[in-house]
């Protein structure tokens, strides 16, 4: 992932490829899920490996969630410093109609 920079589209590159890759993971969990759920294991190895498959695809939900909040922050934070850059501009722009 590249690094953030005060540049939005750079951001929204940023923003994007995160929740790319929640999206990937998330994907990928949904079909070990899948996967285990399919499988016949009994007893109580079986019930230990269904609760560490389950604990570990709650935990990764997790982490993919915050991985898009993290990419929707960035969106917002990038039109927050578009419009900044705008403004900058304007002002450099009107004084130097000053001068």
């Amino acid at each position: 992932m590249s690094l953030v920079t005060g540049d939005p589209a750079s951001m929204r590159a940023a923003a994007a490829q995160l929740r790319f890759r929640a999206e990937t993971m998330c994907g990928i969990a949904s079909n070990v899920d899948s996967d285990v759920a399919s499988l016949t294991y009994v007893g109580e190895a079986g019930d230990r490996f269904r609760e560490a498959i389950a604990t570990g695809s709650s935990n990764l939900n997790a982490v993919c969630s915050r991985m898009v909040n993290v990419a929707d922050t960035l969106v917002r934070q990038a039109a927050i410093v578009e419009e900044q850059l705008l403004i900058q501009a304007a002002q450099m722009h009107a004084e130097q109609g000053r001068y």
